[in-house]
């Protein structure tokens, strides 16, 4: 019996002593694996270890980057997630509220509006008439010719282009085709130049209410939801074209913070089309997604696949060498913060800024 109870007390006296180690190692292992979490008004998630906080900015180390920390303005992020613990910072717009802010938008002028003036060639045709195939450039005398030519490369110009826009609403009101591509060009023009999207969206959704978006509208008018700060409003748009695959939805689903979603838009790109433009639209989802050994490997896919015919095959090749030269000159370097990152909330306050600024001079448009 003394055996048996020495034995027996050898072995608690072990258990004593090895479970408070374990339950110490488990402790630090479980601490270890819950990644402190920054989310951006934007819903990408960023992982890593937050190193600071404060009324400023955000600074987390990367999980899985090549890049050291990320400093990301305060105001850029919505919620901070720290030892499984959950804090808004600043909260998302809802749906009434964007809903609100593009009906505004859309129906009062900006703040610049009187400070431009009302100018085009008067040798315009603006009916928008289709050139006659064969004949000459002529931004002189076409429309679409004149706003890809003179306004969209002269940034001086992108303001009185959109006023322009505007009178041809009124010059077209009685000719279907031309205000349909009036609205169109609006919504490209306050979009694409001057980053409008509550215009912008305004616009897209009164040529919607018309007809049915082409894809590239859509994809489009998710965009303008994600920047005015809807994911969700953004991905139901993006439904309507899921039987579509193109490198404007896998960039779009990227930005909006769903890497696999992105890469399997660009699977299924791959699939349904020969050359590397797929392969190309994956690797820029993996580097904005900081990783960048895995953007390589796709960029050398994009140099290995069979080249699309023309300048565009060329072109990818040209791009997927100069992302991975970047890259790799990038890997080289010993940075402490991360680019500025851009996030919708600077849309919606933008927007909320400019019918604000608009408010005591509005003037309601028409179409």
């Amino acid at each position: 019996m003394y055996l048996i109870g020495n034995r027996l007390s050898e072995s608690a006296r072990f258990l004593v002593c090895i479970i408070p180690l374990i339950l110490a190692t488990t402790i630090t292992i479980s601490q270890a694996a819950i990644a402190d979490t920054v989310e951006l008004m934007t819903g990408r998630c960023i992982e890593g270890t937050i190193k600071q906080q404060t009324a400023e900015t955000v600074t987390i180390a990367v999980a899985g980057s090549d890049a050291n920390e990320m400093a990301i303005p305060a105001g850029k992020v919505h919620a901070v997630v720290v030892g499984g613990k959950r804090t808004i910072i600043n909260r998302r717009p809802t749906r009434a509220e964007i809903e609100a802010l593009i009906q505004k938008a859309g129906t009062m002028q900006t703040d610049w509006w009187d400070a431009v003036p009302l100018e085009y060639p008067k040798t315009l045709d603006l009916s928008w008439a289709k050139p006659r195939p064969g004949s000459p450039w002529d931004p002189q005398k076409n429309i679409g010719q004149y706003i890809w030519s003179i306004i969209n490369e002269n940034p001086g110009k992108w303001k009185s282009g959109v006023r322009f826009l505007h009178h041809l609403l009124m010059v077209n009101k009685d000719n279907p085709l031309g205000l349909t591509q009036t609205m169109d060009a609006l919504g490209d023009s306050y979009q694409n130049l001057l980053q409008d999207y509550a215009r912008a969206a305004f616009w897209r959704r009164k040529l919607q209410s018309r007809g049915p978006l082409n894809f590239n509208g859509t994809v489009r008018l998710a965009e303008c939801y994600w920047r005015l700060g809807s994911p969700q409003m953004a991905a139901e748009e993006l439904a309507k074209v899921n039987r579509y695959a193109s490198p404007m939805i896998v960039k779009l689903w990227s930005e909006m913070g769903d890497l696999p979603r992105a890469l399997a838009e660009a699977e299924k790109l791959a699939r349904l089309r020969a050359g590397g433009e797929a392969y190309l639209a994956a690797g820029d989802a993996c580097r904005l997604h900081g990783q960048f050994e895995r953007a390589i490997e796709f960029y050398e896919k994009a140099l290995a696949a069979p080249q699309r015919r023309g300048h565009h095959g060329r072109l990818d090749n040209e791009r997927a060498r100069a992302s991975i030269a970047a890259i790799r000159v990038f890997d080289t370097l010993d940075l402490s913060c991360w680019p500025r990152l851009w996030s919708p909330s600077d849309a919606w306050a933008a927007g909320c800024a400019r019918l604000g600024a608009a408010r005591s001079t509005s003037r309601r448009s028409t179409c």
